[in-house]
């Protein structure tokens, strides 16, 4: 910061100043003119800089290999959306009546089949778009009923991308994506057995390891129709039942859970009753009943979910 001097006799110097203004010759026409007025300029600023792109969510399903959008199940979904949404009163999700226009809204998308797969997945692909809760969950439920493998392998791929780069968008879709592989496969990786489970560390270690038990479900049944495969494991099921094996037995029940809900609350009974179980055992068998009876009286409930 310069340093500013200050007279120690301010008054005596304005005086002569103001003596020397009167002397000076009033020829000296130069001396009146001003000097000419230089103006500061100012260095160019730099543009400020471009703002980021907005960061748009990642797409979890490639259709690079599917059909061209449907423009009919275009306007299909845009008449989900209306027809899926609960009252805003209502505590309890939908009523019947708005089940009832959910699900004939949904029947319109599922009827077109494989030739609206690249629609409902397109829709899919924008998890914050404005499709409400149940209506996304309809778009899962239309992708289960297409009976063709390009399509599962499109569902499996975007599990296992969800899964591995952990994208939160999908992360409410986790279950329903579940729900669609086991209604386009007639089948599932086979369950956990309760007394032998091993602890996850996270939600996302639980998905990656999902999503790589469908890859081997894909691979297994690779170039099989949605009836063979469901005829097969059926058979199976139904022999292994009563292995003496208790993990084969639940692995087999389990099944049968999903399929035939009246065989399983049976067989699970029958099970649970073994003499030689271990407690823990018996209690696993006893879920299994219970889930079977579940099923029984609430058969749509996790179609809701």
């Amino acid at each position: 910061m310069p340093t500013t001097f200050y007279p120690k006799h301010p008054a005596l110097l304005v005086a002569t100043a103001m003596a020397l203004a009167t002397l000076a010759p009033r020829a000296a026409v130069a001396e009146d003119v001003p000097s000419k007025i230089v103006e500061k300029v100012e260095p160019a600023k730099a543009p400020p800089p471009a703002p980021a792109p907005t960061e748009q969510a990642k797409t979890a399903f490639d259709t690079g290999g599917l059909s061209a959008i449907d423009p009919v199940t275009v306007k299909a979904i845009a008449a989900l959306d209306e027809a899926c949404v609960a009252s805003p009163m209502s505590r309890e999700g939908m009523s019947h009546d708005e089940e009832v226009r959910c699900n004939l809204a949904m029947a319109k998308i599922s009827a077109r089949g494989k030739v609206g797969a690249s629609a409902v997945f397109a829709a899919l692909n924008d998890p914050n778009a404005a499709h409400p809760y149940y209506a996304r969950s309809q778009l899962y439920a239309a992708l289960g009923k297409i009976d063709d493998e390009k399509i599962r392998g499109v569902v499996v791929a975007g599990l296992q991308k969800i899964a591995t780069e952990e994208l939160s968008d999908y992360e409410q879709d986790l279950y329903q994506l579940d729900e669609t592989l086991n209604a386009m496969f007639a089948t599932s990786p086979d369950a956990d057995v309760p007394w032998d489970a091993k602890p996850v560390p996270d939600d996302w270690e639980g998905a990656r390891a999902n999503s790589r038990a469908w890859l081997a479900v894909q691979s297994k049944w690779a170039g099989k129709k949605r009836n063979e495969i469901l005829i097969t494991r059926l058979t199976t099921a139904k022999k292994d039942k009563t292995s003496a094996d208790p993990k084969v037995a639940y692995q087999a029940i389990a099944y049968l859970v999903r399929h035939t809900p009246r065989t399983a609350k049976a067989s699970a009974h029958t099970y649970a009753a073994r003499d030689e179980l271990a407690a823990e055992v018996r209690s696993g068998f006893e879920d299994l009943e219970q889930e079977a009876e579940f099923r029984l009286t609430e058969p749509n409930a996790f179609e809701r979910m």
